[in-house]
């Protein structure tokens, strides 16, 4: 029932944050996150972010409706599960990855989550993706009975490339809706049902049953992840199989603030990786899960200190 509440109502809700997303004024404000210290040496491998194209080493960006929130998790989430899902679904499909360092994805995530509320949509403005035109991402807050739910608008495609200006071309454009479950960002197609629960079971592939688990929205699995991939580990057959494997646990340990144990995780995928023939795909997944933990380890300080009244600029 709730599902299709969401389905009845996303449309129009889009509509109005598409709206936003498409009139977004040419200013630019300062950046809501500031800076930060460098991660990358605390971080597993130390020199694995993802690699920066040439040229793109400056990638210019504005996030627009800052200081709202004071660089406040107001709405406590769970740092990880936007960061995966936002990096998933705009940085990675949109290759920007490749455009921006770890200190601007940190600056970036930082500004989107700290001024997400109900009011207005909090947009992203990625400058020159084509040419000289801005990709434009939007998200909004909204509640839903006793539900709340973040909505995610852009300018452009799914493949990125043909941007769209106007309300009359919502159709053509990219857009996302998650559910906040407890305090995690959930992507409406991947919440919890037996019906894929079964047929994951019966494809019998635990590391693909534990991702299932970690990100469905229902926390009573999570700890049988951490099992199923435990022994996937242990009967992988190639150092793909288990590297692979290996990854989706250290994003379970990440989800669960253990973060000590994905670096130790991460560092040992990374050295293992370094004594096999090169595998672009996994590589590249290990790159991205090692991004994924320095984001997380940033904001999480940030919210730590920003508790004990001592906060430190992002």
């Amino acid at each position: 029932m709730l599902r299709m509440i969401i389905e009845r109502l996303v449309l129009l809700l889009l509509a109005s944050i598409l709206v936003a997303c498409t009139s977004i004024p040419p200013t630019t404000p300062n950046s809501a996150a500031g800076r930060h210290r460098e991660l990358s040496e605390a971080g597993p491998g130390g020199g694995n972010e993802i690699p920066q194209r040439p040229g793109d080493a400056q990638g210019s960006y504005r996030i627009l409706k800052e200081g709202r929130h004071n660089q406040v998790n107001w709405l406590e989430l769970n740092e990880y599960f936007l960061i995966h899902h936002i990096y998933a679904d705009i940085f990675q499909r949109f290759d920007l990855h490749r455009r921006f360092s770890v200190l601007d994805k940190i600056k970036i995530f930082a500004g989107l989550l700290y001024n997400l509320d109900f009011e207005t949509p909090v947009n992203l403005v990625i400058d020159n993706f084509k040419d000289t035109a801005a990709l434009r991402v939007s998200l909004q807050l909204i509640q839903i009975g006793d539900s709340l739910s973040v909505l995610l608008a852009t300018n452009t495609d799914r493949e990125g490339t043909t941007l769209y200006v106007g309300v009359e071309n919502m159709a053509k454009t990219y857009k996302r809706s998650y559910l906040i479950v407890d305090n995690q960002l959930i992507a409406v197609p991947d919440l919890y049902s037996q019906s894929k629960e079964t047929a994951l079971i019966e494809e019998n592939r635990a590391d693909k049953l534990a991702r299932f688990y970690i990100f469905d929205g229902n926390t009573n699995n999570d700890t049988v992840a951490e099992g199923l991939l435990i022994g996937s580990i242990r009967e992988a057959k190639t150092v793909l199989e288990r590297s692979n494997s290996e990854l989706i646990l250290c994003r379970y340990y990440i989800s669960q603030n253990r973060l000590v144990e994905a670096q130790a995780l991460l560092l040992a995928v990374g050295n293992l990786l370094d004594h096999v023939d090169g595998d672009a795909g996994m590589a590249e997944a290990y790159a991205i899960t090692y991004e994924e933990l320095l984001i997380t380890k940033a904001l999480r300080e940030h919210a730590q200190s920003m508790r004990e009244n001592q906060p430190k600029s992002l």
